[in-house]
């Protein structure tokens, strides 16, 4: 009896310790195939191309807008080879650092403000004397697309498109009709020796707010105006909820180019090259399209909320050209060279 129960144990030990390396095995066939999994997933997203994007504006901008139908249309020419990820209100560092960052391929693209000195300089018609018209008919150009690749290859990146141009408007809480309205107004500007020379030039105090801080600043009355701003970046940081005047001033044209990195671009197939100029296209086309779309929707919110708008006449304009005129060129010379500025100009005639 006793050498029965001596073989029970010893069967049930058996069977415990081979069920032990049973399980054990499975353990490990489980631990192999999701070490396989891993290790396809991994290599899926190896095969994937990163671009990381980045631009000024806030995430519900025109400009961000324009940014996701980029990444909606490379993605899905590209059946999912490139990965585009978007850093709006230059989350990834400041304006000068995404200029470092986009030299250096840390960075593979940037919509609006860059390294380009002459976009700046198109950006004033004080200096050129050409309206949004002229300007975009130039641009299309042959001359003025080889000059600013010039430009753009001494800092290692290329244009690749540009969003439509807009005007600069004035937000203020009082009404400007006239160029004596700008004496000893209180002016809000970034931190930029452009914006700085011209209202300075026309007689008003400056004062330097960041833009994070512009809405609080005007719930304090800081300042009087802000003429830093889009129609629709005005609608889109609800500037228009405390200024109640809009003066369409057209001192200032805003250009957003869509930079990339010359690293990048060059490391990249010629099918994928291709891939990244069709989805350009689709977002260039998409944003004209759209940016009708919201001039109409921020008109009718602006009617809504009781918004004066002031455009001023051409004789105003012009007298504000003639007061602060020859002191801004002379900034623009100094901000980018006179070698620059005159080769600039001589495309701009020859277009």
């Amino acid at each position: 009896m006793r050498n029965q129960n001596r073989i029970k144990i010893f069967y049930m030990v058996m069977l415990l310790v081979c069920g032990g390396i049973l399980l054990m095995g499975c353990e490990k066939r489980k631990e192999e195939a999701l070490l396989f999994t891993a290790s396809e997933s991994e290599a899926s997203e190896e095969e994937r191309t990163l671009i990381y994007l980045t631009h000024s504006e806030s995430a519900d901008s025109f400009t961000n807008q324009a940014a996701q139908e980029f990444k909606r249309a490379l993605e899905e020419i590209s059946a999912g080879s490139f990965d585009v990820e978007i850093y709006p209100e230059d989350t990834l560092g400041s304006v000068k650092e995404a200029d470092y960052m986009l030299e250096g391929n840390a960075v593979q693209m940037r919509i609006g403000s860059g390294p380009s000195k002459a976009i700046v300089l198109l950006g004033y018609p004080v200096l050129t004397g050409m309206e949004i018209p002229q300007l975009e008919e130039a641009l299309q150009g042959d001359a003025l697309q080889n000059f600013l690749a010039e430009e753009c290859r001494e800092y290692g990146v290329q244009i690749i498109g540009m969003l439509p141009s807009m005007y600069r408007v004035l937000t203020s809480n009082q009404p400007v009709e006239t160029a004596d309205d700008f004496r000893d107004f209180r002016m809000r500007i970034s931190d930029y020796i452009l914006s700085e020379t011209w209202w300075s030039g026309l007689g008003a105090d400056t004062v330097k707010v960041p833009l994070s801080e512009v809405y609080v600043a005007m719930q304090q009355n800081l300042f009087d105006g802000n003429p830093e701003g889009t129609l629709l970046s005005v609608i889109s940081n609800g500037f228009y909820q405390q200024q109640k005047y809009i003066i369409d001033i057209r001192s200032q044209i805003y250009l957003e180019p869509v930079y990339i990195s010359s690293e990048f671009m060059e490391s990249l197939d010629a099918e994928q090259q291709e891939q990244i100029q069709f989805a350009i296209a689709q977002m260039e086309e998409n944003s004209r399209e759209q940016l009708e779309i919201e001039k109409k929707k921020a008109e009718e919110i602006l009617d809504r909320a009781g918004v004066e708008w002031i455009t001023l006449s051409e004789e105003v304009k012009q007298s504000m050209q003639e007061t602060a005129g020859a002191e801004m060129e002379k900034c623009l010379r100094e901000y980018a060279g006179d070698v620059l500025v005159d080769q600039l100009l001589n495309v701009l005639q020859k277009k």
